[in-house]
């Protein structure tokens, strides 16, 4: 990791942040990013600082606190642990993220490279990075800001670190905000404006290796062959990142562990800790009703959703599966009969969009409170076996920060009509 000047990170070291002390200014293509310490405990971290003032955005601060609550709940050997996050006196949002001893691959590429680094480095490099990349979009989060800078080599091997949060408040959607490095690293349509991806993440991913291997990232639509000029590229090699950097996203490799089986790795078993959990008997079959909630939140773009099922003899909905970062402490909590939003759309068995939970007169604050998560939106739709309401599927806070209104009832009645069906 690099120092920058004050223009891209202000000179704050010394400063305190909370119970983090700063120590020095770091890169950070998103945001301002500097390496602190634990005033109480003494370990090292890394504080990455965003903000929303002047931006023509889309985003907010409060879509960055949910983000990073999803963030928190991350774990993997191959991935950063986020350790705190928190708004700033002065109108910000700061990540805080363990930090990784070792070198990123950009140092790694200026004291080592020739002009490139070995083929072979790089693709161990690669296989290790394809493991987090896996594991984090299979938890539905996207990182968003791939480069050599943000994988980091440690004892235990490489880390990604750095995760796009800037993201969240509208850093994407200027071309122009795309500067020094990180723009050669982005996938055209992200430049261009559209959201991130998980193929994204692949071209980001396709385009750290070349750069990696030959000592410059490469040009939209780059032709020349890279094994003319780097030698030790195979003609596989050649092939994985023409198709990771293909200029049209349907185009691309689709996933991190596509993109390691083209290369001749295919990963092996999946670690870390899911976001994803279930009752231990559901009633139905667990990795159904598990998929269910977690492709419910890929489509819908949620911090949270879950599936509970009605008692028929009492009422109460049991909450039987959950995706998102307070899966843990929702799930099997169980709501009386008449309780709450969504207990009012089991009784009626008509779905509803909830702009604000808080101005609703039947949002469930004891439930809330219990959990410790103040959902601000959501959709909640009765799953129906004929005249019957079975359950419900609740989707709540949206990712981006906005709110779920009455546009979104057809595709989540839909779903739902998917979900009962598949459980039936």
């Amino acid at each position: 990791m690099t120092c920058v000047d004050s223009l891209t990170a202000p000179a704050l070291m010394g400063s305190r942040l909370g119970r983090y002390e700063i120590d020095s200014a770091l890169s950070g293509g998103m945001g301002a990013v500097y390496r602190a310490h634990d005033v109480e405990t003494g370990a090292q971290v890394v504080l990455k600082r965003v903000y929303a003032a002047g931006h023509a955005n889309r985003f907010t601060l409060t879509a960055c606190q949910t983000e990073a609550r999803l963030l928190s709940f991350l774990r993997h050997p191959r991935v950063a642990v986020v350790v705190d996050h928190f708004h700033d006196p002065d109108g910000g949002f700061t990540l805080v993220t363990e930090w990784v001893e070792g070198f990123d691959l950009q140092r790694a590429l200026w004291d080592r490279g020739k002009p490139g680094l070995p083929v072979v480095e790089v693709l161990e490099r690669t296989r290790e990075t394809c493991e987090a990349l896996a594991y984090v979009h299979s938890q539905q989060v996207v990182h968003a800001d791939l480069k050599p800078a943000n994988i980091v080599c440690g004892a235990d091997g490489s880390v990604l670190v750095d995760f796009g949060l800037a993201v969240q408040v509208g850093e994407y959607e200027r071309p122009d905000a795309a500067s020094g490095g990180t723009a050669r690293f982005m996938a055209p349509e992200v430049f261009a404006g559209d959201p991130p991806t998980q193929r994204s993440d692949v071209y980001s991913l396709a385009a750290t290796i070349w750069h990696l291997v030959s000592g410059k990232p490469p040009v939209y639509g780059e032709d020349t062959p890279l094994s003319e000029t780097v030698p030790g590229v195979s003609a596989r090699l050649e092939r994985a990142l023409r198709a990771g950097l293909q200029v049209r996203p349907e185009q691309r490799i689709a996933s991190a562990e596509e993109f390691a089986a083209e290369l001749g790795m295919p990963l092996g078993e999946q670690r870390g800790a899911s976001l994803t959990l279930s009752v231990e008997d559901p009633g139905v079959p667990r990795d159904l009703i598990e998929a269910l909630v977690r492709t419910a939140a890929a489509i819908f773009e949620a911090a949270s959703v879950s599936i509970g099922l009605v008692n028929p003899d009492t009422g109460e909905l049991r909450y039987v599966a959950v995706w998102g970062a307070v899966a843990k402490e929702v799930l099997d909590i169980r709501v009386p009969a008449g309780q709450g939003i969504v207990s009012a759309a089991v009784a009626s068995g008509e779905p509803e969009a909830v702009p604000s939970c808080a101005n609703d007169p039947r949002f469930a604050r004891n439930v809330a409170g219990a959990i410790g998560y103040m959902p601000v939106t959501m959709l909640v739709v009765p799953l129906l076996r004929g005249d019957r309401c079975v359950g419900a599927l609740q989707i709540v806070d949206r990712r981006d920060g906005g709110v779920y209104n009455v546009a979104d009832l057809p595709r989540a009645v839909l779903f739902g009509e998917l979900a009962a069906a598949a459980l039936e």
